[in-house]
């Protein structure tokens, strides 16, 4: 009877025990699964987050690129081609949208923007298993300019220099030599959320164009 009880005990104690350790790998994978989850959805958020960065900073850059002419401030909105004031369109928008991101951000315009702005590490760990989960945080978009519609004005207004007839690239007026240009490029919200088009305003002065015309 001894031998007996003592044999049940012993098997009574192996399956609690075997038991306990199933249910202890159990509640650590469980864990690790939650904490995979929970980490997800943060990045999400943080991804969410980095979006709405890049739209702000995109409506902020375009209106500044619009407001200078898409040429360095010192041109002041004149386009003279075959100079620092000929108008590099993408070239331009993305040195708006470094000075406004800040530092340590890298921004490439082609046909999307794309903005790296840091490194990720969500990995997890338990005494049952381990997920590594790390990356780069990068946010991409369509950009709000239309760049082939730019460049088309631009070649558009070479023609209009060489042919000497500016008349036909529709200025908004001109005074003299001088000819002022105003295109829209874009809709975005303004800081109240409300729809804003955004107009690029230039000028063209035709005794000073960088282009070689013979009779100016």
């Amino acid at each position: 009877m001894v031998i007996g009880l003592t044999i049940i005990l012993v098997s009574f104690i192996f399956i609690i025990t075997t038991h306990k350790d199933k249910t202890e790998n159990f509640f650590s994978v469980g864990q690790l699964q939650a904490n995979v989850i929970t980490n997800y959805l943060e990045l999400e958020k943080e991804f969410f987050y980095y979006e709405k960065i890049l739209e702000y900073n995109e409506y902020k850059s375009v209106k500044e690129f619009a407001g200078d002419g898409a040429v360095p401030e010192n041109c002041n909105e004149k386009w003279r081609f075959n100079s620092d004031c000929e108008p590099y369109f993408k070239e331009y928008l993305k040195e708006k949208l470094n000075d406004n991101l800040g530092e340590n951000k890298v921004v490439n315009i082609d046909s999307d923007i794309e903005v790296y702005f840091k490194d990720f590490d969500l990995s997890v760990k338990t005494n049952t298993a381990e997920v590594n989960y790390d990356g780069p945080i990068k946010v991409k978009k369509k950009p709000l300019v239309n760049f082939e519609e730019l460049e088309k004005l631009k070649s558009d207004i070479r023609n209009c220099i060489e042919t000497k007839n500016m008349d036909s690239c529709n200025p908004e007026s001109n005074s003299g030599k001088v000819y002022a240009f105003r295109r829209k490029i874009a809709d975005i919200l303004d800081k109240n959320l409300e729809p804003e088009e955004i107009f690029l305003g230039f000028r063209i002065d035709m005794s000073d164009s960088g282009i070689k015309n013979s009779i100016f």
